[in-house]
């Protein structure tokens, strides 16, 4: 998959994306991000399942980066989940092109690449509130018991990540498929 992506990247230069490179790089991005959330989902449902929503959270605080990472690694490119209202501090949007795609999920949640000036290509996919189970520790009061609540409040003192209901746009899928020297 590395070689794939060293490949697209080296076709792409100065120049803008070809509608050809585009659809390339949105294919290359949809399955990187698909790995990424199966790797995900599969490790929280194992997580949920062996000790509820609080076993769940605690392993994500302990795990959901380094799985990310491997999935980054299999594939050679960076990989990140972003939100304006993060759990994770390191997963806050800061920069003015993460603040745009989030806008732009707003109201069209197609995924999408961007190049930079320097030839980086950016991925990006917004991450929706799909599943019921999600709300056991992302939705309002009314989803979250009082364990789950005390070990976010431990586990994530500046948690920003609850309130949702299914369907919200919960974060966003960010790819950079860096340019190989």
């Amino acid at each position: 998959m590395a070689a794939t992506a060293s490949l697209l990247l080296a076709a792409c230069g100065d120049s803008p994306l070809t509608a050809t490179e585009q659809a390339a790089y949105l294919a290359l991005g949809d399955s990187i991000s698909g790995r990424a959330q199966l790797v995900l989902m599969k490790n929280v449902s194992s997580a949920m399942q062996a000790g509820g929503p609080e076993h769940a959270v605690t392993f994500c605080n302990t795990r959901a980066v380094q799985l990310t990472d491997s999935v980054a690694g299999l594939y050679d490119v960076v990989v990140q989940r972003l939100s304006d209202r993060n759990r994770n501090p390191g997963n806050k949007i800061e920069l003015p092109q993460d603040h745009a795609a989030w806008e732009r999920f707003a109201t069209d949640k197609a995924a999408y690449v961007h190049k930079d000036a320097d030839g980086t290509v950016w991925y990006y996919k917004p991450i929706t509130m799909g599943m019921p189970t999600c709300l056991k520790c992302h939705g309002g009061a009314e989803d979250i018991t009082e364990g789950t609540r005390a070990v976010l409040v431990e586990k994530y003192p500046q948690d920003r990540a609850t309130g949702y209901q299914l369907g919200d746009l919960r974060g966003l899928w960010k790819i950079g498929l860096q340019r190989k020297p």
